[in-house]
């Protein structure tokens, strides 16, 4: 099956905004090592002029979802995303930006985030963050760093030793990750962007929702929950999909 062609950033690219995949192409896999259940809807990865993963048709009003794999619809068609779907009960006059990235923590999705705020007219803003997972340059490359895993170290001896280290750092991880997080709703609030924002880990978006969210009036929704299974047997699937779309909304027109 054909598999997405990656994009190989170099440590001195820094790349804006940062995207796996190259433009302009489709594929059956995003990766070589993805689970593809041959009972689920067969579907394409299709990649955009800017290596994202949504339509390029220019609506007048823009909602820019940011997040992980979630976001991205990792195993699933792209009509059954939750940012989709969510779009389309906004109504047709609402385009979906979606510059969600497979793998990512808040420093790249901060990042696309800000680019997304640069070159569209953005309306609303939805962000389903990830842990602080975070961008390792080893070899050159800039890689990926979802824990555990650690496969862009060679020997086992490095990667207990960097597991070792990331665990120790963990709170200085949150701590910057906190930083970052008022820095980006202090811009999303001076351009008057309204914004809702949810963080997976329990602990750490209780710390936001008090301390922060009040600050820049900004809503969070619910925890996206597992109903049923996308493609790849791991990624929540469409219902569940379709169930989060609709929590959100309804957050949204409340507001």
């Amino acid at each position: 099956m054909k598999v997405l062609k990656d994009r190989r950033y170099k440590n001195k690219d820094f790349p804006i905004p940062f995207s796996l995949f190259a433009p302009n192409q489709s594929a059956e896999m995003c990766f070589e090592n993805e689970v593809v259940d041959k009972n689920f809807e067969q579907f394409n990865y299709n990649i955009n002029s800017k290596g994202f993963r949504f339509d390029e048709t220019d609506k007048p009003k823009k909602i820019c979802f940011v997040g992980c794999s979630h976001t991205f619809g990792h195993g699933l068609a792209q009509h059954q995303t939750f940012p989709e779907l969510l779009t389309k009960k906004l109504g047709n006059d609402w385009q979906c930006i979606n510059v969600g990235m497979p793998g990512s923590g808040p420093d790249i999705q901060s990042v696309n985030l800000n680019w997304a705020i640069e070159n569209y007219d953005i309306d609303t803003v939805v962000w389903y963050m990830s842990i602080p997972t975070r961008q390792v340059i080893k070899k050159g490359l800039i890689n990926v760093f979802v824990p555990p895993y650690v496969d862009f170290l060679e020997t086992a001896k490095d990667q207990k030793k960097f597991l070792k280290t990331t665990i120790e750092l963990e709170d200085t991880n949150f701590l910057k990750t906190y930083w970052n997080l008022y820095t980006t709703f202090s811009l999303l609030k001076s351009k008057r962007i309204k914004t809702y924002f949810r963080c997976w880990d329990g602990k750490f978006h209780s710390d936001v929702k008090d301390k922060l969210l009040p600050l820049f009036d900004i809503k969070d929704f619910i925890n996206l929950k597992e109903l049923d299974l996308a493609r790849d047997n791991a990624h929540k699937g469409p219902k569940s999909h379709e169930w989060f779309a609709q929590q959100i909304f309804e957050v949204m027109d409340e507001t």
